[in-house]
């Protein structure tokens, strides 16, 4: 209860006289009331004196008392100056100004002890706060050595289960962007080196170069360290035999093409988003995922997959994966697994039906957007379900080392010939004429692994490529006695090509920004017996040219000759090939990964880039001669778009297009009204490419 402060004994006589009763503390609604009393009587009559003051039993203004009292004359109260509470009003304000002193230091307390307790609960936190920082330091620590111990095991060349070395290829091109896969390559991650004809400015990582399949598979340069072709890519280095070396492709090969659909299952059977898993979990579901919807694993087959959850993810991460597969298992059951297909489809089309053909055919919703605005519903979908179909694959004749048996009496004009007569005789094999180019090439429908194993390849009597690069040679057409500059020559399938039609006559330059990837290309053509004809020389393609165009500039000699580290001379070729560094979009059924590794915003970075390098490849063309521009991109923005933005620039002012001349090429991969080469996956049944003749024109 609220106190009020009573009287002081200065009130006088008239107080004395109340008694005890008047000293009294009155309750707290007194307090509130007094004001609208009426007066005392003697309060009345000391009114009624007037400024004089009171007599007898007056009480006066200054607090003195009078009115049966001790009958003196009290000294006369100070007259008012002007009208206001009567006097008796004074000595109820005093306690109100004390309390409100008194409630003043009060507050002032409160807030002292909260800003103490501020202070306090700040330094607390603080203290706090540094703890947890040391203990994220330490646990990041921690997880850094668990980490480079799980690393270090993990990449260890070991024997394992073809399910095993699956998942250990799927988190190395998850993580790493290497695709592991039929045809070669090694077991080392990718080199972060520049991109092909790019030194100074590399290009997007893992740009394609032409759908070539020496690039389709390759896990990474280098000179040495080779192994057997596909015995990285298969798991022959971990003691697999050749059907698990056929399951690790198939498994490898479709989680990465089916990735996107495989997770929108995992997210609905397990009611979390599959991006949100770890990595070594995440592609643990896919796998079993995969086997049950694509390959029809039975159930049992639900337990290996929880050892390898236990095995590359944790072993509490066994449950997780047995729950999850056994439910995926029960609903392919029931009929009622997770479906995009079954989702209606959106009205009006869009982007909305963008995803939905996404999800169904697990590619990016950016790409098959752009996909049908160009081909349309029927067309994007004929083209979704070539790039997620099982890749066929090519083998060229090399007429200049015919397969053993063939004899040297070998057409040289068509070495197709003799290398069928070697698969015939190959259990498994099933090998035709190429219908595009069948006087050096042949389609494999199956058995490419017996081929791989028949020594073939070693021998330099076959090459692994597809029909799309051997027309992007034939509408290059080099002839014998001339000279050919490859400016992006890596692996180098394409250059390969061009000599073996110029017979060993003439001369090739074979550039590239990567030395690396250039002995390679050397040692295919030693095996090949080509290398007479062929120089390399290892730089930046940009470079070259400005300083080719500046000694030019200067009429000063260059040296025309590669491999000797001089820089080859502006107008000396008759024929330039520019095979361009791409996005791969027409690769995407042998590169699977591609897909998941191209945003939508790296295709301008992709197009500036093609434009330097034709402006630098146009140096070195002579009048009259022939610049060849191909990718193994169906894009538009990267093919003719790119053609005629060069002409209109300065670097271009001397070239035309010129469309294939007749017979050059078959018909029906004569695009743009027979003015370029354009393949596509699901109108040819090779990669997608295209390819470009700008002529020079002739001086005078």
């Amino acid at each position: 209860m609220r106190r009020l402060t009573p009287l002081t004994a200065g009130a006088g006589a008239g107080a004395a006289a109340a008694g005890p009763a008047a000293r009294r503390v009155a309750p707290a609604h007194a307090g509130r009331q007094r004001a609208s009393r009426p007066l005392p009587a003697a309060a009345a009559a000391a009114r009624g004196a007037g400024p004089a003051g009171g007599r007898g039993g007056g009480r006066s203004r200054a607090g003195g008392g009078g009115g049966g009292g001790d009958g003196q004359r009290r000294p006369a109260a100070p007259r008012r100056e002007a009208s206001g509470p009567p006097t008796q009003l004074g000595s109820w304000q005093r306690p109100r100004q004390q309390r409100e002193q008194q409630q003043g230091q009060r507050g002032q307390e409160q807030q002292q002890e909260q800003q103490q307790q501020q202070q306090q609960e700040q330094q607390r936190e603080q203290q706090q706060g540094q703890r947890q920082q040391q203990q994220g330091q330490q646990q990041g620590q921690r997880e850094q050595q668990q980490g480079q111990r799980g690393q270090q095991w993990q990449w260890q060349p070991r024997p394992t289960t073809a399910r095993g070395e699956a998942i250990r290829q799927l988190l190395r091109i998850e993580q790493e962007g290497a695709y592991s896969g039929l045809v070669g390559g090694r077991a080392e991650p990718r080199r972060r080196g520049p991109g092909r004809g790019a030194a100074g400015q590399r290009p997007p990582a893992d740009a394609g170069g032409g759908g070539e399949a020496g690039d389709e598979w390759e896990l990474g340069g280098g000179d040495g360290g080779e192994r057997p072709a596909a015995a990285a890519a298969t798991g022959a280095a971990f003691g697999l035999d050749d059907r698990d070396r056929r399951l690790v492709k198939e498994l490898v090969a479709g989680v990465t093409r089916w990735r996107r659909r495989l997770d929108y299952v995992i997210s609905g059977v397990t009611g979390r988003p599959a991006e949100g898993l770890e990595p070594a979990m995440r592609q643990v579901l896919r796998l079993g995922v995969y086997e049950l919807t694509h390959l029809s694993a039975p159930p049992h087959a639900i337990n290996e997959h929880v050892e390898l959850a236990k095995t590359w993810a944790r072993p509490s991460a066994a449950a997780f994966a047995n729950a999850a597969l056994r439910e995926a298992a029960r609903r392919i059951e029931a009929g009622a697994l997770p479906d995009p297909a079954s989702q209606p489809a959106p009205a009006g089309g869009g982007r909305d039906a963008a995803r939905r053909l996404a999800l169904i055919h697990s590619h990016p919703t950016w790409l098959v957007s752009k996909w049908l605005r160009r081909f349309g519903e029927d067309g994007v979908c004929a083209l979704l379900e070539a790039n997620n179909a099982r890749p066929s694959y090519s083998l060229r004749a090399n007429a200049a080392a015919p397969p053993p048996g063939g004899g040297g009496g070998a057409d040289a004009a068509a070495p197709a010939e003799a290398l069928l007569e070697a698969l015939r005789g190959m259990a498994g094999v099933d090998a035709a004429p190429s219908t595009l180019l069948p006087r050096e090439f042949v389609r494999v429908a199956s058995g490419l692994q017996a081929v791989l194993r028949s020594g073939l390849l070693e021998s330099g009597a076959a090459a692994v490529q597809d029909e799309s690069t051997g027309l992007v040679v034939a509408l290059l057409d080099p002839q014998p006695g001339e000279s050919l500059f490859d400016v992006c020559a890596a692996p180098g399938n394409k250059t390969l090509l061009a000599a073996a039609r110029m017979g060993g006559e003439g001369s090739i330059l074979a550039g590239d920004v990567s030395e690396a990837r250039l002995g390679a290309l050397r040692r295919a053509a030693e095996a090949q017996r080509l290398s007479a004809s062929i120089q390399t020389l290892a730089g930046d393609l940009r470079a070259a040219a400005a300083a080719a165009a500046a000694a030019a500039a200067a009429t000063a000699e260059g040296d025309v000759g590669g491999g000797g580290g001089g820089a080859p001379a502006a107008g000396s070729f008759d024929r330039v090939l520019l095979d361009a560094p791409c996005s791969g979009t027409g690769v995407l059924a042998k590169r699977a990964d591609l897909r998941w590794r191209r945003p939508a915003e790296q295709l301008p970075q992709l197009t500036l880039l093609q434009d330097e390098l034709l402006d630098a490849a146009a140096v070195f063309v002579r009048p009259g001669g022939l610049l060849i521009y191909s990718t193994c991109s169906i894009e538009d923005e990267e093919g003719i778009e790119r053609v005629e933005a060069f002409l209109s620039r300065p670097a271009g002012a001397e070239f035309e297009l010129e469309p294939p001349p007749p017979g050059l090429l078959p018909d029906s991969v004569v695009g743009g009204g027979g003015r370029w080469l354009a393949t596509l996956p699901h109108v040819h049944g090779v990669d997608g490419a295209f390819g470009a003749r700008l002529r020079r024109r002739a001086a005078g």
